[in-house]
């Protein structure tokens, strides 16, 4: 069974600033138009349920459960594999499913998974809340948000057996957002977070990620320090809380950083109107561009060699001209 909370739509996106220049391939990633499929709620009877949120009903994987970047028919195998090895856990209660594989990146979690549970928090009070055994602080911190009654842990290595689920429709394929859904819960996520008591929040903000794993910006003290002679703040926001985060974001208007999961802060900005993302030039890449078309935000790709340290271009360090950025995105600041 299923009720529809939001209906089809289509809009039209406003190219990156600075796309007629942008290298080759643009085209297959960025899209002026977007449609989006109605938004279901479903509730389902008698079913098992995998750590990854994936739905499963007499014997066949329900494909509105699985995240957009996975196959449903190569789910099933993964339940069945637990189920012979007795990983099953049952459950007497109805429980709420909004979480897809990537529960525990921060980007994924704000930008996809909170809106899914946004969309679908009348159930919380009559459901319990199934999420991954291991959460991080975050997750945690973003579900007290909201009145969870009871959260029902399921370990990576089981599946559970539910007499009842409900869960949402993914609000969007991968790496895009519904406008209506993303607009309402990032106004509601904010007055949550709020904190009127801080009245210092930048209004130009450098997102490093001197500090990161992969996808580091060589040169990035150089573009740093041109930033800081604009006026710009350097901002790590993984040091933060949520509601940190929130405060030093949301009355940014230019925020500029290598590509990473700090730029799903922009749902705290009030009127953010530019956004620039210091990417590979082979990355094809659309999340960010898709969610400042949401806020109404300018967005431009500042694309940069490889070092080819790494074989797959989108987790690739990149080389940034200092002399190239003050000459590209200098006259937009």
């Amino acid at each position: 069974m299923a009720r529809e909370l939001y209906p089809a739509m289509k809009v039209e996106r406003r190219l990156p600033l600075n796309y007629d220049t942008m290298a080759p391939g643009k085209e297959s990633f960025i899209r002026p138009f977007e449609s989006f499929e109605p938004i279901n709620l479903y509730e389902l009877e008698n079913v098992y349920i995998s750590h990854q949120g994936v739905v499963l009903k007499s014997g066949r994987v329900i494909p509105e459960s699985v995240y957009g970047m996975f196959e449903p028919r190569r789910q099933w195998s993964g339940f069945y594999k637990k189920i012979l090895r007795g990983k099953r856990r049952v459950v007497r209660k109805p429980v709420l499913v909004v979480h897809h594989h990537f529960y525990d990146n921060y980007y994924h979690w704000l930008c996809e998974i909170m809106p899914r549970l946004f969309v679908a928090r009348e159930v919380l009070q009559e459901t319990s809340l199934l999420m991954p055994a291991r959460l991080p602080q975050f997750v945690s911190d973003f579900l007290s948000l909201l009145p969870v009654k009871e959260i029902v842990s399921v370990a990576d290595d089981e599946v559970v057996k539910a007499p009842k689920v409900y869960f949402p429709s993914h609000i969007a394929r991968p790496l895009a957002y519904n406008e209506a859904v993303m607009t309402e819960f990032s106004e509601w996520l904010g007055a949550k977070l709020d904190d009127s008591s801080v009245t210092r929040s930048p209004k130009k903000l450098f997102i490093s990620r001197k500090n990161a794993r992969y996808r580091v910006t060589h040169n990035e003290e150089k573009i740093q320090e041109y930033l800081e002679s604009k006026g710009f703040e350097l901002a790590r926001p993984e040091e933060l809380t949520i509601r940190g985060q929130m405060n030093l974001f949301k009355n940014a208007r230019i925020i500029a950083g290598s590509h990473g999961a700090g730029f799903a802060n922009l749902i705290f900005a009030r009127d953010c109107r530019l956004l620039i993302d210091i990417i590979h030039k082979e990355h094809p890449q659309d999340c960010f561009f898709n969610l400042a078309n949401v806020y109404h935000t300018q967005y431009y790709y500042f694309q940069c060699e490889g070092t080819g340290k790494l074989a797959f271009k989108n987790n690739d360090d990149v080389i940034a001209d200092p002399l190239a950025f003050q000459e590209r995105v200098g006259p937009l600041l």
